[in-house]
């Protein structure tokens, strides 16, 4: 009795095997894109869809939205490919906490650091809180800066870039590499944002018109590039990087914070 060949597995699993970090970007892009596509495509972003997300909403839009996108697209590769084990592990990654104590300093104090140093090098001078509202204005940034990056980002979106997608690109770029491509790619991911014009202006840019070349990413360890943005090619590249110290807190914050955005615009475009 001849043998009869074992059937062929499922065209989606097949697909997802051989193509995990396509299918992963694919699946972030459109899963953020569908979901937040009421906000940037109704009346307050580029007013083609006949709907408006009251601004008490649009915070948890965009939430649902971010975890919609990189983390639930690597927890349904991951589960299509490697099963609950490899879930698991993905998720278990989060409570890896015991690393050596250099670490804890270096995220705590050194990338704050770097950030304060890469301000420095553009505008070439002291902070000037007097125009941000004063030393309560530093207070509520620290503040807003810790439950961004220990919350909003980790736990909505970096399961899968940092998680899921590094990995695997540094496994076959390398880190340096790797660290550009996602970078650039998660610069991309933002672009729909932009047609809002309200969070547009908040990250320094005017719509998406005004987005101006990516900057390579900072490392393996921090490996997005920021967008710079520019409302006009004549202004200042300084705009776009005040712009970016504050617009994570003021994105994700905006209503708690006092808007300080046009004095920090006035006070950089005097700056000599």
């Amino acid at each position: 009795m001849p043998d009869v060949p074992a059937p062929p597995e499922p065209t989606r699993h097949s697909l997802l095997a051989r193509y995990p970090l396509v299918c992963f970007f694919v699946m972030a892009y459109a899963f953020t894109w569908i979901v937040i596509s009421p906000w940037t495509l109704g009346a307050t972003g580029a007013g083609l869809l006949p709907v408006e997300v009251p601004g008490a909403a649009t915070g948890l839009l965009l939430a649902a939205g971010i975890f919609a996108g990189p983390t639930l697209a690597a927890i349904l590769v991951t589960a299509a490919t490697e099963g609950r084990e490899g879930v698991r592990r993905l998720l278990g990654r989060l409570v890896l906490w015991r690393v050596g104590v250099r670490w804890y300093l270096f995220a705590l104090l050194g990338v704050p650091l770097i950030m304060l140093l890469g301000f420095l090098a553009y505008v070439m001078s002291p902070p000037d809180l007097g125009a941000l509202g004063g030393p309560a204005y530093a207070l509520l940034y620290v503040l807003g800066f810790v439950l961004t990056m220990l919350l909003g980002g980790p736990l909505l979106e970096e399961i899968g870039w940092r998680g899921f997608a590094l990995p695997r690109l540094q496994r076959r770029y390398g880190p340096l590499v790797a660290a550009f491509v996602l970078g650039v790619l998660w610069a991309l991911w933002h672009l729909p944002q932009f047609l809002v014009p309200t969070w547009a202006a908040s990250s320094g840019g005017g719509g998406v018109s005004g987005i101006g070349p990516v900057r390579p990413g900072r490392s393996g360890f921090q490996r997005r590039p920021q967008l710079g943005v520019q409302q006009h090619a004549r202004e200042p590249a300084r705009r776009g990087a005040a712009a970016h110290l504050h617009r994570r807190v003021l994105r994700h914050h905006g209503n708690r914070l006092p808007d300080r955005r046009h004095q920090l615009r006035d006070t950089l475009r005097s700056a000599p």
